[in-house]
């Protein structure tokens, strides 16, 4: 896609949905969530890399809640808020079926 003007809002969503569309690109993760989400895949595991980049305090979505932080080795809440411009990194096993 090359866009050689500046679209009104409604606009460049349409035109952004379509690349999107098109690309096959889909959420890191299922739940909408205003945090930033990265995901780098390894064989035997995945790391997320969440990072709260909103001025607000942002509840951590469910599917990391029991994940692994290794910045800090801890077990992670259900409950567990994030502050601005706090960050994690959430190792997952990958299951092999």
């Amino acid at each position: 896609f090359y866009i050689g003007t500046q679209l009104a809002p409604a606009a460049l969503d349409k035109v952004l949905q379509q690349a999107v569309s098109a690309a096959d690109v889909h959420p890191v993760i299922a739940e909408e969530t205003p945090l930033e989400v990265v995901c780098r895949q390894h064989q035997d595991y995945n790391l997320f890399f969440v990072i709260n980049f909103t001025g607000d305090k942002v509840k951590l979505p469910a599917v990391f809640s029991g994940g692994r932080d290794l910045l800090t080795g801890r077990i992670l809440p259900v409950d567990l808020l994030l502050n601005q411009y706090d960050t994690l990194v959430v190792v997952q096993e990958r299951h092999t079926d």
